[in-house]
């Protein structure tokens, strides 16, 4: 039987008064297998004095768990900048992972609809992403595009065409299967579809389509913004019992991994029922996952 590993996002806690070692203890205790860090977190904890973060990340080891992915942003991917305004970026993101452990880092593919992107924007970000690939491949760390609105990756076709254009076998596909949705795709589809170089998915739900520009940047980073539609995954829009019996088809016997997203509120509730929730569902036998 597949094994998932289902991680924690620390952005799930970004308007928390949580330290670091809470969420070691509690993502140990709830039961996830790691943790998916983001890159605001991991730049603040490197500010702790360098014992304080070893003992840190040493009693992460000793419970079992480890940094699945640095989550972060690289500006300027299809714009007419410096090569090495990128690469730098890509620089520091790759000593964050060295610090955290951490074997795959994930960013967005600029942040502009691939349906406003003009041909040369196209070439740039191709190139510009191949050149992040590389860097990564050469410190064994995935570099793993998201999909997501408003960047060159906001579709399955267009995912696709990154990834036969670039054509760089460190180039991987964090599957964000609303956001895929959400495009107008058919998620099993995608799952399909882009499998072969998805070696992440996010798993978030929301109760009405109109309610999806919730997950706007601008409001879901505001403490004062909205959370009106963000619901558990069980109780949204998008159906995941069939979505995980055909990931389960397609990656068997290999395990894959994992995060929820959890952008509302009271994170610590939500996130260990939320995670019983999907632990359940894969332990039901192959033809039971889509009742």
């Amino acid at each position: 039987m597949i094994s998932p590993q289902i991680n924690l996002c620390t952005i799930s806690f970004r308007h928390e008064l949580a330290s670091f070692g809470d969420l070691i203890h509690f993502s140990a205790s709830a039961g996830f297998a790691g943790i998916e860090l983001w890159g605001v977190h991991a730049r603040a904890l490197q500010e702790r004095s360098g014992p304080e973060l070893a003992s840190l990340l040493s009693g992460m080891k000793e419970r079992g768990l480890g940094i699945s992915m640095i989550s972060h942003y690289i500006s300027g991917i299809g714009a007419a900048v410096d090569r090495g305004h990128i690469l730098r970026q890509g620089e520091r993101l790759v000593a964050d992972a060295l610090v955290f452990g951490a074997d795959k880092i994930r960013i967005f593919a600029g942040n502009q609809s691939s349906r406003k992107a003009s041909a040369e924007e196209w070439r740039r970000a191709f190139s510009q992403i191949g050149d992040l690939a590389e860097l990564c491949r050469e410190h064994n760390i995935k570099l793993v595009l998201e999909t997501h609105p408003m960047t060159l990756a906001d579709s399955t076709f267009s995912a696709l065409m990154i990834l036969e254009e670039v054509s760089h076998h460190n180039l991987a596909v964090n599957a964000d299967l609303l956001h895929l949705w959400e495009a107008g795709d058919d998620p099993l589809a995608a799952i399909e579809a882009l499998s072969p170089y998805t070696v992440y998915y996010h798993f978030k739900n929301i109760n009405c389509r109109s309610k999806l520009s919730v997950f706007e940047p601008a409001n879901i980073y505001s403490p004062g913004g909205t959370r009106e539609g963000i619901v558990p995954l069980r109780e949204g829009m998008l159906d995941y019992r069939p979505l995980i019996g055909r990931i389960r088809e397609l990656k068997e016997p290999q395990p894959f991994e994992a995060s929820i997203e959890w952008f509302g509120p009271r994170p610590y509730l939500h996130l260990a029922d939320e995670l019983i929730w999907l632990k359940e569902l894969f332990s039901c036998s192959r033809g039971e996952v889509g009742v």
